[in-house]
């Protein structure tokens, strides 16, 4: 899931830069730039959401994790 999540991010971001970029020419062209100024809002909300998303799922596999960690110890203290 770590690597879902990074990749998300690695897309929004390049959309991010694409989108800042195609605003960026129709600006300079004198064209309308509102599709793109509402897409770079868009990859910013949906970068929040990503976020949260992570931090809810950490949370909730913490404990997860804990036990892992514990069941890691008791093996490697098996070997010693």
């Amino acid at each position: 899931i770590w690597t879902l999540f990074m990749f998300l991010h690695f897309v929004v971001a390049g959309l991010f830069i694409a989108f800042a970029i195609w605003a960026y020419t129709n600006y300079t062209l004198k064209q309308d730039y509102s599709l793109q100024l509402f897409g770079l809002l868009m990859m910013v909300v949906l970068w929040f959401a990503l976020y949260a998303a992570g931090r809810l799922g950490r949370a909730k596999g913490k404990p997860e994790m804990h036990k892992l960690y514990e069941f890691m110890n008791v093996v490697i203290a098996s070997y010693r």
